[in-house]
């Protein structure tokens, strides 16, 4: 057993703070409390160092694109086709990447690892712990969301080799095709008229979808592709993650009455392109003023995933609550995708994923102290 003594622990629950001490046993957190006592258990004393759980980064794709590597190392896109149901990340992702190592160093333990957004369907997402020797040990959750993109990055603007889709017209009438027809084709597999002859993967992957087991994650900047995908999540009653989100504030009535949960993000950039040039800092607080569950995401390697935290304090300079912004990159993420019950909070019965802070943790000056995950220290800076 391992008693981390005299924190001040920001739970991320009802709690909100605790002056005391946690006790870790078989990677789980035991008890947290003002005066834990644990005769035999390893101490460490925190010498009043702030105590968080670990962060979460939403939407990301570590480990798909390697530092320093260029396209051999890019594993984001399938570009060779645009409906991708039946690819998965897990197949892409090294965890040696050397930004695994960066994100626990900065307090981040758990990622959800997504496809690019070059496809209209990328394929399915996984959520995984940052360190572990192998991809299997370290993931959370196999098939965490079917991600979709709306908008100008999956257009197919070759003229030399014209196909579809080159409008956002042609974009939503191939995803409702899609859909419609791995509908029909679950149903007559139901009804046993399908035998293996006509065994169809990408439709077959539709089956966790819509029986609500897996969300859509849909990449959307601009307000008409937000509508777009919310409306194709009413029209087949699915539950749908919105990314990005620019120009939500736009529609935030809609939002709202939707009961939308957004991916807010990248939030450290600038309006380079077409769907940013209506990005506003103050997002998160107009988001946060309305109670729309969001996050605050990295998109890295769009913004570096060390960087998770400044994401937050740019979001506290800009009106947004502080408690708020710590909870954009620790429990709201971890509520958005279902993993609330393991990560995102510090409680009894949790994996002890702890992040130790030596000041405020959305000040630049502030280190990372040590960082535990399932109870093992995998870094420490003391």
């Amino acid at each position: 057993m391992l008693l981390l003594k005299n924190g001040k622990i920001l739970t991320m629950d009802e709690k909100q703070v605790v002056y005391g001490d946690i006790l870790i046993e078989n990677g789980k957190i035991k008890e947290i409390g003002g005066a834990v006592d644990c005769p035999g258990a390893e101490t460490i004393d925190l010498k009043n160092n702030i105590v968080m759980p670990g962060l979460i980064d939403g939407y990301c794709h570590v480990g798909l694109i390697e530092n320093g590597v260029g396209f051999p190392g890019d594993d984001m896109n399938e570009n060779s086709e645009s409906i991708n149901s039946q690819l998965s990340v897990e197949d892409g992702i090294n965890i040696r990447d050397i930004s695994f190592k960066e994100a626990y160093q900065s307090g981040v333990t758990t990622l959800s690892v997504c496809p690019g957004n070059k496809s209209i369907i990328g394929g399915k997402s996984c959520i995984l712990k940052t360190y572990g020797n192998s991809l299997d040990e370290m993931i959370i959750k196999r098939n965490a969301a079917l991600n979709i993109s709306i908008g100008d990055s999956c257009k197919k603007l070759d003229d030399k080799n014209p196909e579809m889709p080159r409008s956002r017209m042609a974009i939503m009438d191939m995803l409702r095709s899609f859909f419609e027809n791995s509908k029909n084709y679950l149903e007559k597999k139901s009804s046993g008229e399908i035998d293996y002859s006509k065994y169809n993967k990408k439709y077959e992957e539709m089956d966790t979808v819509f029986k609500k087991e897996m969300p859509l994650q849909i990449s959307a900047h601009k307000a008409q592709d937000i509508q777009s995908a919310m409306k194709l999540g009413k029209m087949y009653g699915l539950n749908t993650i919105i990314n990005y989100c620019t120009e939500g504030y736009m529609i935030i009535d809609q939002l709202v009455k939707a009961n939308s949960h957004i991916m807010l993000g990248p939030y450290l950039t600038d309006k380079s392109s077409n769907e940013l040039i209506n990005r506003k800092d103050e997002i998160p607080n107009i988001l946060s003023q309305r109670d729309i569950m969001f996050c605050l995401t990295t998109d890295h390697p769009e913004v570096p995933v060390q960087l998770l935290s400044m994401c937050a304090a740019v979001a506290v300079k800009n009106g947004l609550d502080y408690l708020r912004a710590l909870k954009a990159i620790t429990i709201n993420p971890a509520r958005i995708l279902g993993i609330d019950d393991r990560v995102g909070s510090l409680e009894v019965g949790k994996d002890a994923d702890i992040v130790v802070f030596d000041g405020d943790p959305l000040k630049t000056s502030t280190n990372v102290v040590m960082t535990l995950l399932n109870g093992s220290i995998i870094y420490k800076n003391y």
